[in-house]
C-alpha cells in the first residue's frame, strides 16, 4: 500500500483504509491516487473482426464473452501495485485528480543491466497520445529524418512540458538511451551503432529542461507485461494482451482509422540491428515490434515518473 505520507504504524493502530485514503489525498504532495471504483474505469467497444482486440477474445461468443473492453484495474487502497492499476493524477498545481494513467512497472535505471529498477519510483503511462504538446489521438514520427541513432528528436517536441503539466517532473531530463534487440539492450551506452559503422550520437539524450514526461522503454514494458518474446520479427504471440491499456484510443478497438490512426505508442528504445527502426507496442499483434522512425501512425504516449511516496495506492 501507501508509503511515506502516512506511516504503516498509523494504519495498523486502527485507522481504516478509508481514513488512510482521505489523509493521503489531503496531503499537498500527493500527485496520483488509485482508482477504486470499477465504474470509473475507461471502456471501449471492440469493433475489429480480426486481430487487434478481436484476437484477444472481445467478441460475442469469444473468450471474453463481450465486445466491451475495460482498461486497467480498480482496487482498494493499501494493496500492492500491479501492472495496469489505474490512477487519476493531478498534473497541474491548481487542478484536480482528473487525468488517467496506468501503472506499467517501476522505473528502469538506464544501463547495461536491463533488470536494474528503482523500486521507489512508479512509471505511469497516459491514456492517450500527445501531439503538439496537447492530448491527441493522432500519431507523430519518432525522428522525422528516419534515423534512430539521434534518439526521439521529433517525438520529444510533442510531449507535455511545464506549461502543460506544471505538477509533474522527470527524475532527470537527461537520459542514457540504449538500443535493444531480442528483448535485450546493448551493453554499450550509445543510441546506436549503425551495422558496424559506429555512427553514434553521444549520450545522454536531452529531453529538454521543460519536458515533464518521456517515452516508455523496452525494459519497463518487458518487466510490466512479463512475456515479451526474444524475437526481432513481428509475431502473433500476443505478448502484450495483459497490457491492452497501452492501446486505449488506437486501432486496437477502433476501425475508424481517421479518428484513431495509430498502431500503438513509440517506445524510447531504438532497434540495435539497423539505423532506422524503433521499437513500438503494436496493437495489431499486441506485441513489441519495430517500425521506421519516420512513421506518423505511431503515437507519442507520455510516461511520467512518480515517487511512490507521492501516490495513493
Amino acid at each position: 500500500g501507501g508509503t511515506a505520507v502516512t506511516s504503516t504504524t498509523a494504519f495498523t493502530n486502527g485507522s481504516s483504509p478509508t481514513t488512510l485514503y482521505a489523509h493521503y489525498v489531503s496531503a499537498t504532495n500527493i500527485k496520483c491516487k488509485r482508482v477504486t471504483n470499477t465504474a470509473q474505469l475507461h471502456t471501449e467497444t471492440c469493433q475489429q473482426s480480426s486481430n487487434y482486440c478481436y484476437a484477444d477474445g472481445y467478441y460475442v461468443g469469444g473468450s471474453k464473452g463481450t465486445t466491451a473492453i475495460t482498461y486497467g484495474n480498480a482496487k482498494e487502497v493499501n494493496t500492492s501495485l500491479v501492472t495496469g492499476d489505474a490512477f487519476d493524477c493531478k498534473v497541474t498545481t491548481n487542478g484536480g485528480y482528473t487525468e488517467r494513467f496506468y501503472y506499467v512497472s517501476d522505473r528502469w535505471i538506464p544501463g547495461e543491466d536491463t533488470d536494474n529498477f528503482d523500486n521507489q519510483t512508479a512509471v505511469l503511462i497516459y491514456y492517450k497520445n500527445f501531439k503538439d504538446g496537447a492530448p491527441s489521438d493522432l500519431g507523430v514520427a519518432y525522428n522525422s529524418n528516419n534515423i534512430n541513432y539521434n534518439g526521439p528528436v521529433t517525438a520529444v517536441t510533442h510531449l507535455p512540458t511545464t506549461s502543460t503539466w506544471s505538477n509533474i517532473s522527470l527524475n532527470s531530463t537527461s537520459r542514457m538511451i540504449y538500443a535493444c534487440d531480442n528483448g535485450n539492450c546493448s551493453n554499450t551506452p550509445s543510441l546506436y551503432t549503425n551495422n558496424g559503422s559506429n555512427e553514434i550520437t553521444p549520450n545522454p539524450f536531452n529531453y529538454g529542461t521543460t519536458t515533464v514526461a518521456r517515452l516508455l522503454t523496452v525494459p519497463e514494458i518487458k518487466k510490466g507485461c512479463t512475456s515479451i518474446s526474444n524475437k526481432t520479427t513481428v509475431d502473433s504471440n500476443r505478448d502484450l494482451t495483459a497490457c491492452n491499456f497501452i492501446f486505449e484510443r488506437t486501432r486496437y478497438a477502433n476501425t475508424d482509422t481517421t479518428t484513431y490512426p495509430t498502431f500503438g505508442p513509440w517506445l524510447e528504445t531504438p532497434r540495435a540491428s539497423n539505423s532506422d527502426n524503433v521499437w513500438i507496442a503494436r496493437a495489431y499483434y499486441r506485441s513489441v515490434s519495430s517500425y521506421s522512425a519516420s512513421n506518423t501512425n505511431v503515437g507519442v504516449r507520455p510516461v511520467i515518473e512518480i515517487s511512490k511516496s507521492n501516490i495513493v495506492y
